[in-house]
C-alpha cells in the first residue's frame, strides 16, 4: 500500500544526474516506517577523485558495526556534513567519490542523530 515515485534525470550538460524520490502512504492506517536509502552509480556515471555527490544532510554517523569496511573513517563518530574524522586525525570530505582510494565505507544521514 506504498506507491513510490522515482524520477532519473540527466541534466543537458551531462554533467549531473539528479534522483528525486517520494513515496506516498497509500492506506487508510498510519504507520511508522523506517526508510534507507543507498544510491548505487555504475562506472559510467562515477570518477574516483572526481564525481562529486551532492545531498542535504546535517548531521551523519559513521556506521559503528565491526565487519564493514571503515574506509580508515572514526567508527561510530558522529559529524557535520560531510567533513568525517579520519584515523589519521584529518578529515575525509565525504562529498567526492572515492577520493581516497576503494572502501567499503558508509555513513548515515539525518537531520538529527
Amino acid at each position: 500500500m506504498l506507491r513510490v515515485t522515482r524520477v532519473i534525470r540527466i541534466d543537458d550538460d551531462d554533467l549531473h544526474v539528479r534522483i528525486r524520490e517520494s513515496v506516498d502512504n497509500l492506506s487508510t492506517v498510519d504507520r511508522p516506517i523506517a526508510w534507507t536509502q543507498h544510491v548505487s552509480l555504475g562506472f559510467t556515471f562515477r570518477e574516483a577523485g572526481a564525481t562529486r555527490i551532492t545531498l542535504r544532510a546535517e548531521r551523519s554517523r559513521v556506521f559503528e558495526s565491526e565487519g564493514f569496511d571503515s574506509g580508515g573513517l572514526v567508527r561510530g563518530a558522529d559529524f557535520d556534513w560531510p567533513c568525517a574524522a579520519r584515523h589519521q586525525s584529518d578529515v575525509a570530505d565525504l562529498r567526492t567519490f572515492a577520493s581516497g582510494g576503494r572502501s567499503s565505507s558508509f555513513a548515515l544521514n539525518g537531520q538529527k542523530l
